[in-house]
Order: C-alpha cells, then sequence, then structure tokens
C-alpha cells in the first residue's frame, strides 16, 4: 500500500481510500448495469440520499461508459494516469464516462429536484 523506499502511498492505497471516503454503512445498495463485460458497476445511495456509482474496468483498455442522468455529476477515479498520486477529479458535461484500463472510479451524481 506505500512504497517501502519512499513511504508515500500507492495506487492501490489511492482506490481504497477512494471507496473507503465514498461508502460506508448505512448505504443501500441499488441494482446497476453497464452492459460491457469488463467494467463491474455497483450503485449506492447514501444515508444523506447522495446517489454514487463505483465503476471498475478490469481490462486494460479505455472503456466508455454510457450511464443516463450523471450529466452535472463529477468522478474521481484512480488508473495509471495518476500513478502514485491522489484520485483525478472531473466533472461530467454529458452521460458518458471514459474508462482508462483498471480505472476504479465513484461517479457522484448531480441532486435532482
Amino acid at each position: 500500500m506505500v512504497d517501502w523506499n519512499t513511504g508515500q502511498p500507492n495506487a492501490r492505497y489511492w482506490a481504497l481510500k477512494l471507496i473507503h471516503d465514498h461508502f460506508g454503512p448505512g448505504d443501500k445498495l441499488v441494482e446497476a448495469h453497464t452492459g460491457l463485460s469488463g467494467v463491474y458497476a455497483k450503485a449506492f445511495i447514501t444515508p444523506n440520499n447522495e446517489h454514487k456509482i463505483l465503476l471498475i474496468n478490469k481490462r486494460d483498455r479505455l472503456a466508455t461508459v454510457s450511464l443516463a442522468g450523471t450529466s452535472g455529476g463529477h468522478v474521481e477515479y484512480v488508473d495509471p494516469t495518476t500513478g502514485e498520486n491522489p484520485p483525478g477529479n472531473v466533472r461530467l458535461p454529458g452521460d458518458e464516462i471514459n474508462l482508462n484500463g483498471y480505472s476504479v472510479a465513484v461517479v457522484t451524481l448531480p441532486v435532482r429536484q
């Protein structure tokens, strides 16, 4: 979980921290499917009514996931492009999410009223 030479967190640490920071006790599991065999998805509703989706790209190539209602939300992710740095963060302009190979991402949907 840390580089034994520098003591700095590695990508496995950041992926675990990403999951730990976004999901916890009291979260309600909701059915989710991406339609892609290489992408794992699990949806959650937190106790304060935030809607979040955990996406994991199990393959070493780009995967584009279309999820209705994600426009205006944001994604935090760990993948080879983030290296041993904290998770990247991007706002979603549309309903498509590009996952780099071996990406772990948490999508937070915008609040709908």
